[in-house]
């Protein structure tokens, strides 16, 4: 087989170095060059366990609903909402403007609970970012963990029902309840 050219050794000199990735070779060669810049390429975080996902999904949760809550309270002072005892309630047609007086009680309950639980000292009030980032990070956290979307809307509670599930209102939260009678967990 005849060559074309003599082999070329410009690179079989000692001092001569092959690198993959330029990163590698700032970093051997450089390495203040890099300085701080080194974190972002060898930088790994260990993941957060289930518990402490589903600790933050609570006390967010507890935070959104008890905020809630207290529009709700303030549309109680303003006179929008009403509580109203058994035989007052309205059932059919459903009103938005009711509670039911001992609902009204364990919603009452829940409040307390929550501020003992999370501290009052962290339930608000928040500003419009503030808002954003604790119903952001609710969001991510339950998606994290498997919710596809929560949609009270009147057109998938109508799918919902066509799933054989239905939707019932607790104290504290809606509840989805499977037809096995068996309660799957808050919403």
């Amino acid at each position: 087989m005849h060559l074309r050219h003599a082999p070329v050794h410009v690179f079989d000199a000692p001092k001569s170095s092959y690198w993959i990735s330029m990163v590698e070779f700032l970093k051997d060669y450089y390495p203040d060059l890099l300085g701080e810049h080194d974190f972002k390429f060898n930088y790994s975080q260990e993941a957060r366990r289930l518990p402490q996902i589903l600790e933050g999904e609570h006390v967010l949760f507890r935070r959104v609903w008890y905020n809630r809550h207290w529009n709700l309270r303030h549309e109680l002072e303003t006179g929008k909402h009403h509580v109203v005892a058994e035989k007052d309630y309205s059932r059919n047609p459903y009103r938005a403007d009711q509670t039911l007086d001992t609902v009204w009680e364990g919603a009452l309950a829940a409040a307390k609970r929550t501020e003992d639980e999370v501290g009052i000292e962290n339930l608000g009030p928040w500003d419009d970012f503030e808002w954003g980032m604790i119903n952001g990070k609710l969001s991510s956290l339950r998606w994290i963990l498997g919710d596809v979307g929560t949609c009270w809307t009147r057109r998938c509670l109508n799918q919902a029902s066509k799933k054989r599930t239905s939707f019932a209102r607790s104290s504290s939260s809606f509840v989805k309840v499977v037809r096995s009678d068996r309660v799957d967990t808050p919403m």
